[in-house]
């Protein structure tokens, strides 16, 4: 029988961990960096946690709160050697409780096949699939002359249009997410219309395997393709990996078209009241699977 010293220990994530918590990353073979888990510590430090079993970090799981509205759960890693003890979902039962003891009404994961099962048993429900395309190599992108002239980087003035755009599409304020990404690296495209309107706004960034397009919110289809076409090259031939919502049959199909191919499946899940869905058909590349 175990002894009390070997029992796992639940607490709160410190810098301290986030080398082990990348090598958990690294074993599942995920695309995040050791900044992220950087930004996702100062982003919520009192929302991180890890799983401790003989002293040795051997799980973690990731919450970040939009307002009192809606919350995320992400990061859910355990390590191979302790996988099927119930300590995942010890994790994701103590980020729950964590969050509904704060008032927060929508709580969000974004499932692997593997994981989706257990987030059902605790009361998360189906909203939408999407699937992970990627490439190992260049995507076979055509350039259609300087962004399409009327693709461009994103300047300060743009913000408070962006985030306009942007609001209805994922359903509630993420200005704290975005300006995160564009602080640590991402590198951000924008499309305006003759008029001046902001139509269309998309990131790319580095990940340890593969470069990470998304977030892509577009008003529209033309929008959505002359964006990603810019972003492709700016990855100049790296790996690219690309989160799509399944129902955005044009964009999976330019996706394919460029030579990226399905990597995984994923079903974006709630729990609770689904007040501020969003509208998914603007969302041609979510921000990532662990903040949404």
């Amino acid at each position: 029988m175990p002894s009390d010293v070997d029992l796992p220990i639940l607490r709160l994530m410190t810098r301290a961990d986030l080398p082990v918590a990348d090598r958990l990353r690294a074993q599942a073979g995920w695309n995040q960096t050791a900044e992220d888990w950087e930004r996702f510590l100062s982003g919520a430090p009192e929302g991180c946690f890890v799983m401790e079993a003989a002293s040795r970090v051997v799980g973690t799981a990731t919450t970040l709160c939009y307002g009192q509205d809606l919350a995320w759960i992400g990061m859910v890693l355990v390590d191979p050697d302790h996988r099927r003890r119930g300590l995942g979902k010890a994790l994701l039962r103590h980020c729950l409780e964590q969050l509904q003891s704060r008032g927060v009404a929508c709580i969000k994961l974004d499932a692997t096949p593997m994981g989706r099962p257990l987030y059902a048993a605790l009361g998360f429900q189906d909203e939408w699939p999407q699937t992970r395309w990627g490439t190992d190599g260049a995507p076979v992108v055509e350039r259609t002359g300087e962004d399409g002239g009327d693709v461009r980087q994103l300047r300060h003035e743009d913000w408070p249009a962006l985030l306009d755009l942007d609001r209805p599409a994922f359903g509630v304020d993420r200005a704290h997410v975005l300006q995160a990404l564009v602080q640590h690296g991402s590198q951000v495209l924008v499309r305006v219309r003759q008029d001046g309107a902001l139509c269309g706004y998309g990131m790319i960034r580095p990940g340890s395997r593969a470069r990470y397009l998304g977030p892509l919110v577009a008003s529209d289809q033309d929008t959505a393709t002359a964006l990603a076409r810019s972003l492709m090259i700016r990855a100049k031939g790296e790996a690219i990996y690309w989160d799509i919502p399944d129902r955005n049959a044009e964009t999976v199909q330019l996706a394919r078209d460029w030579g990226l191919t399905a990597q995984r499946s994923l079903m974006r899940m709630h729990c609770g009241p689904n007040r501020h869905p969003g509208d998914p058909s603007w969302i041609h590349g979510i921000v990532a699977p662990e903040t949404g």
